[in-house]
């Protein structure tokens, strides 16, 4: 993998071309734009023969890629059951925070993933989640400017 920025862009990449924008050009370094290209190509390339062609081209991988940040916010829901005791069966494990921060990541990336796998292209891939952050910052400030003194 070229780790190399490209040309147009600087080492941070974080440029707004704007001054009016609420996130720069692209939120996620090129770096870090081939490192989720990289994982997604790999997750497609390894699934076996026999799981990538049954019901079609890619279509068992697609419910997987698409359905796998779904099965890790369930690893994480449990981890957040133990962390509160909220099972009177399972005690309160205070290790499991720390095992929660974890599936949480693992749900946020598999979802990054995800779009990768149906995008297959990690600059649309960028510009998909630079959009709902957006989406995010302006309900905030919507809900800013709509406040109640």
């Amino acid at each position: 993998m070229n780790t190399d920025h490209p040309p147009s862009q600087s080492p941070s990449d974080a440029q707004w071309t704007n001054p009016d924008q609420l996130l720069p050009t692209s939120i996620f370094p090129y770096y870090v734009r081939q490192c989720i290209a990289k994982v997604s190509n790999y997750l497609d390339e390894n699934a076996s023969e026999a799981y990538k062609t049954n019901g079609g081209p890619n279509l068992a991988q697609t419910w997987a890629r698409v359905t796998k940040p779904a099965e890790e916010a369930g690893e994480a829901i449990a981890e957040l059951i133990l962390l509160t005791g909220q099972n009177p069966r399972k005690p309160a494990d205070p290790a499991a925070y720390a095992k929660l921060l974890k599936e949480l990541s693992d749900t946020a990336w598999a979802a990054i993933f995800a779009i990768e796998h149906m995008t297959n292209d990690h600059n649309e891939t960028d510009s998909v989640l630079r959009a709902g952050l957006e989406k995010a910052l302006q309900r905030v400030e919507d809900g800013a400017s709509n406040a109640k003194p």
